[in-house]
Formats: C-alpha cells, structure tokens, sequence
C-alpha cells in the first residue's frame, strides 16, 4: 500500500543521526551526478553542512549496512564533497523562506552547535532569535576549539553567515550574568534556551599542575585560533584520550615542538577521540602513552622540567562503560618536559545563573531538563547540549538544538509541550539508480582514501589537512550505499 508507513529504522543511517538528515537520498543524488540536488537534501536539515563535513562524529557510518562487509560508505566525506561542490561553483545557498511571522523572541546563551542549530529552526518557524556568546568570535568551541587543520575559520563563517541571513542575531563579547544579567535576559525574550556548553577545563589535582608551562588546553587552543599561539617548549606532554588531547598534540606539532606526547591512563581501545585524527596524530609523528598516568608535575624554580607517571592496568568496567584504571605500585617514572598541557575533560560552568533563578542544578552540575523535551523546571526555559549531557559531540549538540526549538515553538504557541515520536520516511523522492554491468564492476570495495597535504607540508601552519574527494571517487563510493529508506 503507497500509504503504509515505512518501519522506523529502514535506513540505519538516517535513523542515528541527531538531526534526521536524509542520507540515502543525497547519497543517491551524488550517485547519479545530480550534485546540486545532494546539496539541496543536506541543507534542508543542517545549517552547519559545512561544519559537519569535517568534524561530524559520523554515528551513521557506524551503522551503515555496507560496513558489515566492508568500509561503511563514508558518509561525512561524501558531504563534504557536496559541499565543496557547491564552493567550487560559486553558489551562494539562500535560507528557506520563514514558514510564519510571531511577535514572540527566544534568547539563546551560547553560539556552540546546539545553540546555532535551535535559533535557525526558531527564525525559520518566525521567530526573533538573538544568541548570546561571551567570546569575541560566534561558534562556541567550533569557533575557537577545533583547529584550523580540521575546520579553517573561513568555512566555518560561511555557515555562521548562512543562519545570519536566516534571520538569527548573534551577539557577541556578551557574558550573560555579567554584560547581561539574567534576569534581564528573562525579561528580554518571551523563551530561553541554555545551550552554553562545557567551556571549563578540568584540573588534574596533582601536585605541581599550576608551575610555569602548565597550559589550559581550552585557553591553548582559542590562542592558536585567534592568533596568537603560546610559545611551547621542544618537549611536549598533553595528558588526556579525548578530542581536545589529540587536537592539543597535533597543534604543538604544528607549533614546532619536537616531541610530542599523549598520556592517556587506559588503552586505544577506550580512547574517545576520533580513530582517524588519532592515526593522523601518530602519522604526524605522536607518542601516544596508553595505561599510564600523571602523579605529578616535577617542576625548578616554579617551572617545568618532567612528568612523574605511573603505569596502570584496566579494572572493572566503571559509571562510563568503560573498564576502570588502576595504578600499579611501584611503578612511577618520569618524562622529561618543558610545556605540559591537561586535557582530561571539560565542565559546565553555570556561574551566569544566579541563586534562586528557580531552574533546578543536578549533582553534576549540570542543567536539569526534561529528558524528550528539554524543558526546565522554569517552564519558559530550555536547555540542550553540554550544559545537561556534559560533554558530547557536535552532532549530538546539533540534535539537542532541533529538539528544543520544536519544544519552544510549542510553548510558545500555547501547545502541550510534549516530544512527537512519529515513524520516520523519506523526506525526498530520488529515481531508482540504474547502473550497467560494467559500471557496477567499477564499484570497489573499499572507501576511497581523501588526499590530504603531505606531513613535511603541515609543519608551521595550520593549513586545512584534507582536501576532499575528486568527483569520480565520490560518484563511485556513493553507489556502494544500499539506499536502504529507498528502496522498496
């Protein structure tokens, strides 16, 4: 029957991602050459294309049908070429028009991912959408925290200027609590969203860790992306696995140190950053220390001078999922080092709230909101992201953005607040893909590898690593998806 709803995970690929973007369809766009068209399925759920093509955390590649015989269809780097596409020939996306008009306002306290994605949806529902960021450059930690040989600041302007044209208004240099109280912020607009993320570093609590040559990985990296990198010694240590680590060391690297090391007090199996970032790290020549951990910084005349360690095994699987770290006596050393730079995690940081602001703190410190609607225990409050999950990914961040301005629009209008789990189907028709015997010879196996500058090439500058795919391996690697929502 035409009208029979699809089941709910036909197509895993789009059913993982945060934000419901149509996979097989763009897929099956690029497939047959209509790039423009691919382009056209992208946007019309992400207003961070550009972004995602390089820093996605890619959850629907890890369930992709074709990886259970093979390389999943490299879905994030097939966005990327489509977007490249779009660059190479000059095309300027218009944003859709506004579906409606209202007299309400949202205020939204951080320009991260979560809090760009909710304002485009809220200005493409009608509403007036202002961001509030502290820092003097909108983006949150894509603004500031992601290198820029993984994501160069001119890409990301190029979709911060698209949700501008949406109609959203960011504000920046603007500390909310401080430059602008929240109470007034809640007399402002007529709904908030809290999507300030996790910007404090986490300390190490060792002895030593505030002696000369102790970095905050956060403060590091904003440094760098703005201009004005610190000067590092020609020995290196960045204690941490997760994205922030691996980012911190490929940077110092970059900066010129001579030997960089990764600390990290479990295995590779455990590390939550990227695998492919992890490999360019060991390509560009990292160390990577697993099951080892710092006991303290060996500092002279209040400067470092080495890292004391000490070796561990994995335990039980501890509150992350993951088996916990347990010290070995007995078996301390040292690394000798001149810059040292903790990067064990990120917090939240709710100093903008004030006592009795009637929104309810967890025990990790962290927003308290409903789990399907965001909604806090002030009811013309929401909150996403970091700020309630703690760290997570941009994607995830991107997902908790969408579900709040559905949420908020609901409030607004004076409907129930109350999450739609409605069964998924295509969004976008696409023509069955007919292909000839020899061109599904032509098909391999395997993704196609992305060219990227040579290692000599990244030494002193922070130029943009991968260069995309070349439209041939890009046709090709989109005929491996199985177009799984497609397909009948």
């Amino acid at each position: 029957m035409k009208n029979q709803p699809r089941p709910l995970a036909k197509a895993p690929c789009k059913h993982s991602c945060p934000i419901g973007t149509d996979v097989p369809a763009y897929m099956g766009h690029i497939a047959s050459g209509n790039f423009q068209k691919a382009v056209d399925v992208i946007r019309a759920h992400n207003p961070l294309p550009n972004v995602c093509a390089r820093v996605c955390s890619r959850p629907c590649e890890s369930k992709c049908r074709s990886g259970e015989w093979g390389d999943p269809v490299a879905v994030r780097n097939l966005k990327r070429f489509a977007m490249d596409w779009e660059r190479k020939h000059g095309k300027r996306a218009k944003p859709p028009k506004k579906r409606a008009n209202y007299k309400e306002s949202v205020g939204i306290v951080g320009s991260g991912p979560a809090g760009l994605m909710a304002g485009f949806e809220l200005a493409q529902a009608g509403y007036k959408v202002t961001i509030y960021e502290s820092r003097p450059v909108a983006g949150g930690m894509l603004g500031g925290g992601v290198p820029d040989y993984r994501l160069p600041r001119e890409i990301l302007e190029e979709d911060l200027d698209y949700i501008k044209r949406a109609g959203v208004k960011i504000v920046t240099d603007t500390k909310v609590g401080e430059d602008l109280p929240w109470e007034e912020l809640r007399r402002r607009h007529d709904a908030v969203f809290i999507a300030a993320g996790a910007s404090r570093n986490k300390r190490l609590g060792i002895p030593g860790e505030d002696a000369l040559g102790v970095f905050d990985v956060l403060d590091f990296l904003w440094n760098i992306k703005r201009g004005e990198a610190p000067g590092v010694g020609p020995r290196v240590g960045i204690i941490g696995g997760g994205d922030a680590a691996v980012d911190a060391a490929r940077s110092a690297y970059r900066l010129g140190a001579s030997d960089v090391t990764i600390i990290y007090r479990r295995t590779r199996e455990e590390m939550p950053a990227d695998e492919d970032d992890v490999n360019e790290a060991l390509d560009e020549g990292i160390d990577i220390h697993f099951l080892v951990a710092p006991v303290r910084v060996v500092e002279e005349a209040g400067r470092v001078v080495g890292l004391e360690c000490q070796r561990m095994r994995l335990g039980d699987v501890d509150a992350s999922g993951r088996r916990r770290p347990v010290a070995i006596p007995g078996t301390e050393f040292v690394i000798e080092m001149d810059t040292i730079i903790p990067a064990i995690g990120q917090e939240t940081d709710l100093g903008f709230l004030p006592e009795n602001n009637g929104i309810k703190i967890s025990s990790w410190n962290t927003v308290e909101a409903d789990r399907a609607t965001l909604q806090t225990s002030d009811p013309a409050v929401f909150a996403g992201g970091d700020i309630v999950t703690g760290p997570a990914t941009v994607i995830e961040a991107m997902g908790a953005g969408k579900v709040a301005a559905k949420m908020i629009h609901k409030f607004l209008r004076g409907e129930e607040v109350k999450r739609d789990w409605a069964v998924t189907r295509p969004d976008f028709e696409v023509e069955p893909l007919e292909l000839t015997d020899e061109e599904l010879d032509e098909i391999p196996e395997d993704k196609p590898e992305m060219e990227k500058i040579s290692l000599e090439g990244r030494i002193g500058n922070f130029s943009e690593v991968e260069l995309g795919l070349q439209e041939r391996a890009a046709v090709l690697e989109a005929r491996r998806c199985l177009r799984c929502d497609i397909t009948s």
